[in-house]
């Protein structure tokens, strides 16, 4: 076989990529012409000016062009759509597969004759949409998870549902990725054992075409299919790669095609991921602790960024994967034959997704404890972001990937009081040295989104009293030992037992006989330092 991808000139090619992504991502007409030069300088092989060609071509074409997937959401100011490139919102009405061009976009008297529909990609964006509805309707609403897991359409999902999956740490698995295409490769290779190896591979890259559009264009999908369709080729014409170069190929090749990409969360945490796989990679005869290790290795490439960015993470959701994967790739396998006749494999669907809750059920149960609420610092991230990096480019110290894991024993100062939030609900935190107690009535996105992100902060997941009111979704990420219970705090009504007493706005601590009164702001966090002795 043939080698590619021979010595450092892959490391470099990433890396000024990488300088041309953050510092010319916003500049069109630069960018071009720097990859241009790319190309030249470090590509000498006959294939270099095609390539050009072709990355010019998509480059252009995506730059001026919006290809309607799908409408996120609609209010009275218009229609927010996805596109391939970005959402958008129009006031007019486009159906999916809609070619726009961007220059239209700006003449107020444009006709609907400035648009194109594309044909084959409006058929397929309208088969996955009556996919997912005749799954839903065929089991009288029973079917909700396999629609994300074959299309990507989370929307049937129930909010306690996808935040069970989120504590367990087994969302990926309902994020419809790379992984998810690495199933679907894998059971068409061993579906199609009957097939000369080469013809497979053909086979199975002309399916993947296909179920980029059946998927929306879903960015990591399209990412991962892309991938999957470059290497089999290169089994195909017995093209042997470095797949640590590789990996740097492909993801330059994002970065030239769209640099705003750099700044794409999901495409540097599966960049991460791989990256884990690649460089800390394990071989052993036995499968399972290969599995675990190459889970683990995954997982803990990209715990900096998700411990920054979401403040949350399960220790155990590489155990967790491997003991629900057999369930997910039963359940991706009729989900796919179900494309054909959804009625027909609807009710043993239904089947199989009781399965897989009963089994997420268990887990959320049973692996709460090693669920961390814990968003840390800057310092803090860029430290593990070093360890990773440098296990990455000396792998022979890769034993110091577990020192990943010592972030999470260090202890969070808290300052003692009570925080208030006041902002379309009521929302107390009282953090003392020996008490804990929480109070929220508000709506389930407060709750998600502002909430959580500041017990993050404070590393709590655990209170000892606590009341929680939503109507619209249940609480899965606190504990409260003792529920529907408030010692600490009183709500418009005051008894002898509480420290502190809220009405209309003002805050009140009661204990000592102070005299304290505090005004709560709207729209901020308000901190109350806690001014009693206990």
């Amino acid at each position: 076989m043939k080698n590619v991808f021979s010595g450092h000139k892959v490391e470099f090619f990433f890396l000024v990529n990488v300088l041309s992504a953050i510092f010319l991502k916003s500049l069109f007409l630069f960018h071009l012409c720097a990859i241009i030069f790319i190309f030249l300088f470090f590509i000498k092989e006959k294939l270099k000016y095609p390539l050009i060609i072709i990355v010019v071509a998509l480059k252009i074409f995506l730059h001026f062009t919006f290809i309607i997937i799908d409408i996120d959401s609609a209010n009275s100011n218009g229609i927010k759509y996805i596109t391939i490139n970005e959402k958008i919102s129009l006031k007019d009405y486009y159906e999916p597969g809609t070619l726009i061009f961007k220059s239209y976009l700006k003449d107020i008297e444009k006709s609907d004759n400035d648009n194109y529909r594309l044909p084959l990609i409006s058929y397929v964006l309208q088969s996955r949409k009556n996919f997912s509805e005749s799954l839903y309707i065929n089991s009288n609403g029973l079917i909700k998870l396999t629609q994300a897991l074959i299309v990507g359409d989370r929307s049937f999902i129930p909010a306690d549902t996808k935040d069970k999956f989120i504590v367990t740490g087994l969302i990926h698995l309902l994020a419809i990725s790379g992984l998810h295409v690495a199933i679907i490769t894998a059971l068409l290779f061993f579906l199609l054992f009957f097939i000369p190896k080469k013809i497979r591979y053909i086979v199975i890259c002309s399916f993947l075409l296909f179920y980029m559009p059946f998927a929306a264009f879903n960015v990591p999908v399209t990412r991962a299919s892309l991938c999957a369709i470059i290497i089999m080729m290169l089994f195909f014409f017995d093209i042997r790669v470095d797949y640590r170069k590789f990996l740097l190929f492909i993801a330059s090749f994002f970065m030239i095609i769209s640099p705003t990409i750099i700044k794409d969360l999901s495409f540097i945490m599966s960049f991460l991921a791989v990256a884990g796989i690649v460089y800390l990679g394990f071989n052993s005869k036995n499968k399972l602790l290969n599995a675990l290790y190459i889970g683990f290795a995954a997982q803990t490439s990209v715990i900096p960024i998700t411990l920054y960015t979401f403040g949350m993470t399960n220790i155990c959701s590489v155990l967790s994967t491997i003991i629900m994967l057999p369930f997910i790739n039963i359940n991706i396998f009729i989900g796919l034959l179900s494309v054909v006749s959804p009625g027909v494999f609807a009710p043993i669907l239904v089947y199989i997704e009781k399965i897989v809750l009963f089994i997420v059920n268990l887990l959320y149960q049973y692996t709460y404890n090693t669920f961390f609420l814990y968003k840390i610092n800057l310092i803090t991230f860029l430290v593990m972001i070093f360890i990773i990096l440098f296990i990455f480019y000396i792998p022979k110290y890769r034993w110091l990937i577990f020192s990943v894991y010592l972030f999470f024993l260090f202890p969070v100062n808290n300052k003692l009081g009570y925080y208030i939030f006041k902002e379309y609900s009521n929302t107390f935190i009282v953090s003392m040295n020996n008490k804990k107690e929480l109070y929220f009535n508000g709506d389930y996105y407060f709750y998600k989104y502002r909430l959580l992100p500041q017990l993050a902060k404070m590393k709590l997941k655990r209170f000892d009293n606590g009341k929680i009111i939503m109507k619209d979704a249940s609480n899965q990420y606190v504990k409260l030992d003792v529920s529907d219970s408030l010692n600490q705090i009183c709500i418009n009504k005051i008894t002898e037992n509480c420290d502190i007493l809220y009405q209309n706005n003002y805050l009140q601590l009661q204990r000592e006989n102070s005299n304290d009164l505090y005004h709560i702001q709207r729209g901020r966090l308000n901190f109350i330092p806690n001014k009693i002795c206990y």
